[in-house]
């Protein structure tokens, strides 16, 4: 499941509110690599990896505002949709879909 998750582009596969993903430069993982998610319906989140381990754990950076979107937003959004999330990442797991 590791090698599936560390990809940072796949998160368009089973992820049901990112409609694409792409690596931004040319680290592709660990610590520093950054990607671009184009969200559906509508909007953009560039994220940088700022700690790399074999779990999954998410931190708004920005100071304040970062704060006030994790509180506001992300955090409320990503609940929505993690079983969403979870089961479509099992199911590209068993089949690659």
């Amino acid at each position: 499941m590791w090698a599936l998750l560390s990809d940072l582009e796949a998160v368009q596969h089973y992820n049901p509110t990112v409609r694409a993903a792409a690596v931004q430069g040319s680290q592709r993982a660990g610590v520093g690599a950054t990607r671009a998610c184009d969200l559906k319906p509508k909007g953009r989140v560039v994220e940088r990896v700022t700690h790399w381990e074999q779990e999954l754990e998410y931190k708004v950076k920005f100071g304040p505002a970062g704060w006030l979107l994790d509180r506001l937003v992300m955090k409320r959004k990503l609940t929505a949709t993690l079983d969403d999330v979870f089961a479509a990442l099992v199911k590209h797991a068993e089949n690659g879909k």
